[in-house]
């Protein structure tokens, strides 16, 4: 059972990535790779993409890179809930 089925069965309108993975995006070359993979199955499904815990320009940049749609984070709002469109 992969991510890819489950978008496949599911059909969701969006997907938030947890921050926990998004955090390690830095550090960790298999997070970045199971990230990006989320990344473009949801892309190539039509399916929106949330990136949680965005808090530095350079993960705001690698999940820009990735094609992520929106984010969450704490770079200078703290408390938002909504998430914030990537430009």
């Amino acid at each position: 059972f992969t991510f890819e089925d489950l978008v496949d069965r599911v059909q969701p309108t969006g997907i938030k990535v947890d921050g926990k993975f998004i955090q390690r995006l830095l550090t960790n070359e298999t997070a970045r790779h199971d990230v990006k993979d989320m990344a473009l199955t949801a892309q190539r499904n039509g399916v929106e993409t949330t990136a949680e815990w965005v808090d530095s320009p350079e993960l705001l940049e690698m999940v820009t890179m990735m094609g992520f749609d929106w984010e969450q984070g704490h770079r200078g709002d703290r408390g938002r809930s909504e998430p914030l469109p990537i430009v």
